[in-house]
């Protein structure tokens, strides 16, 4: 790198990255309905961030323990966060950078898929203590317009 580039740098650092050299998984889980009783949903999930002092809507995430790989990680977060049971992996992304100018967290997206026989329902949280996360199914056809609407309900940073 050129010395005209070269500056310090304030940053974060995850301390608790597993051998894998992968930190968490974010889930976005593709919830179908076996007979078309409901339209292609997915779900978001709401909870308080402490480093923005405020709660924030997300997709289900969570950190990737030893020993297991990040679809594992995506089956077992989804599964705590919101009591969905993912039927298999439809894809997993190449490894991002969440936020490389302020952390050196990393991610991989992985994308599940939750069959229901019939009706849509939804299925009892399994949260860790202290975990407030609350979950709510959103169409996918109508998930940009309800990020858009939490954007203006909860204002600037």
């Amino acid at each position: 790198m050129p010395e005209s580039k070269v500056r310090l740098w304030e940053f974060a650092e995850r301390p608790t990255r597993s051998s894998s050299g992968i930190d968490a998984v974010a889930i976005l889980a593709l919830l179908r309905s076996e007979t078309g009783k409901f339209p292609p949903s997915t779900i978001i999930i709401e909870q308080f961030r402490a480093p923005v002092e405020r709660y924030v809507v997300e997709l289900p995430a969570g950190l990737i323990s030893e020993g297991e790989t990040p679809e594992e990680t995506a089956i077992r977060e989804l599964e705590e966060e919101t009591g969905f049971k993912a039927r298999g992996v439809i894809q997993t992304s190449p490894l991002l950078v969440c936020d490389p100018g302020m952390t050196n967290a990393n991610m991989k997206l992985v994308t599940v898929d939750v069959l229901f026989p019939e009706n849509l329902e939804m299925p009892e949280q399994k949260l860790d203590p202290g975990e407030f996360i609350q979950a709510r199914i959103v169409e996918i056809a109508k998930l940009s317009a309800e990020l858009k609407e939490y954007e203006r309900k909860v204002g600037d940073f």
